[in-house]
């Protein structure tokens, strides 16, 4: 969720992440209200009475960081504001790490054209970075953001393993 907020504030200037930066680090001096902010069943008005409570001790908050941090306090979601940051932080990284976990070393001519797919897939520089697992058989799974992708056999063969003691079982 917090992903697709980031994406939605991904031009956002640096004066309005700063001043959000200022409201996760007002309401962090508070532990109380840091910990409620993660409560999602707090009423609406008990979020925008925070949000209130923030624009007055901050007046010179910039317009488009009060229209963000009303529109998340009104969907009960200021509680996500650290995750939207480190979200928009890591899409203004000039490059990308990605993990690639694999059963077996890539070559650097593979990796070279790993880099070159991933670099087309996101649109920025790309530094893979490799990790053998001596669970997985074939393929790999790839790992950026918050986000995974399994390209190894291990799911086809727990599939079949658990079809075949099914079947056992069952007969």
């Amino acid at each position: 969720m917090s992903v697709h907020y980031a994406h939605l504030l991904r031009d956002v200037s640096t004066e309005t992440c700063q001043d959000l930066e200022r409201f996760q680090q007002w309401a962090g001096a508070h532990p109380l209200k840091q910990s409620l902010l993660q409560q999602s069943r707090l009423p609406v008005w008990w979020h925008e009475s925070l949000f209130q409570e923030f624009t007055q001790a901050h007046p010179n908050t910039t317009p488009s960081a009060l229209s963000i941090l009303r529109l998340l306090s009104q969907h009960k979601r200021l509680g996500l504001l650290s995750d939207i940051l480190e979200s928009l932080r890591r899409d203004r990284l000039e490059t990308m790490e990605v993990y690639w976990h694999t059963a077996r070393w890539l070559n650097p001519s593979e990796v070279s054209d790993f880099e070159r797919l991933l670099e087309q897939k996101f649109g920025k520089p790309v530094v893979l970075h490799q990790k053998k697992r001596s669970d997985l058989v074939l393929g790999g799974i790839l790992l950026w953001d918050d986000r995974m992708l399994d390209l190894s056999l291990f799911p086809v063969f727990s599939s079949l393993y658990h079809e075949a003691i099914h079947a056992l079982t069952s007969s």
